[in-house]
């Protein structure tokens, strides 16, 4: 990873890839990045920032793909 973090969520997608969300790299204080990591070549990669900073949610890769993450009942669907 290349920001440490605790309280994310780490999801295995459908392209070989790990998506890393949210979290916090500093006591409670929650992140709105992600981070890509790639299995094929061992690498991280920045993705794409959330609209509101999460963490200690829950995360779900959907069967058509999209990626479904949930903060005290508040589900959010992402692509």
């Amino acid at each position: 990873m290349q920001t440490r973090r605790t309280g994310h969520t780490a999801t295995a997608l459908k392209n070989g890839r790990v998506l890393v969300v949210g979290g916090s790299s500093s006591g409670n204080t929650p992140t709105n990045t992600t981070e890509l990591y790639t299995v094929a070549s061992n690498s991280w990669s920045p993705g794409p920032n959330l609209g509101t900073a999460r963490m200690d949610h829950t995360a779900t890769l959907l069967p058509n793909g999209k990626y479904w993450w949930s903060v005290a009942g508040a589900p959010v669907v992402m692509r």
